[in-house]
């Protein structure tokens, strides 16, 4: 049986495209991905305003043992640091008291604390009493800091 043209790129179609983007995913999660099997993360903007705020947080220091992978905001009036401990990561996001939905865990009296984006191996997840550490952390660095520093720009 010969194909027509026209059969021969709807099978081209229904077979390159989802093989394309297969080795398209292996090559952005494998290949240019220098990290060495660590989540991969955006580079993105870090204001003076929020290092201040931050008490000069930056990415590579640690909170409670976890490596601050990288920083980002004010965007949308939310910072968003995030940290990694071996293999486990997860993100913490500073905004202005109220200005988010849900309810914060952690909070000062100008910011609320809150945390998500779990990044686990499979059928694992972050212990309780160490999202908890670090949220303490954090809220203690805020307090040391939201007195004499003004809000950030965006927040």
């Amino acid at each position: 049986m010969r194909l027509t043209p026209k059969q021969r790129r709807v099978v081209w179609l229904a077979v390159g495209i989802p093989a394309a983007l297969i080795v398209w995913g292996f090559v952005g999660d494998h290949l240019l991905d220098p990290s060495d099997g660590e989540p991969a993360h955006e580079v993105g903007e870090y204001s003076n305003a929020a290092r201040l705020l931050l008490g000069g947080l930056a990415p590579g220091d640690e909170i409670e043992g976890w490596r601050v992978t990288s920083i980002e905001g004010p965007s949308a009036g939310v910072i968003e640091v995030r940290v990694q401990h071996e293999d486990q990561a997860f993100s913490l996001w500073i905004s202005r008291t109220g200005a988010q939905q849900q309810l914060a865990p952690a909070k000062t009296e100008k910011y609320d604390i809150s945390f998500g984006r779990e990044r686990v191996p499979p059928q694992t997840h972050v212990a309780a009493d160490q999202v908890q550490a670090v949220l303490d952390s954090m809220t203690r660095r805020l307090l040391g800091t939201e007195a004499n520093t003004p809000a950030p720009d965006g927040m």
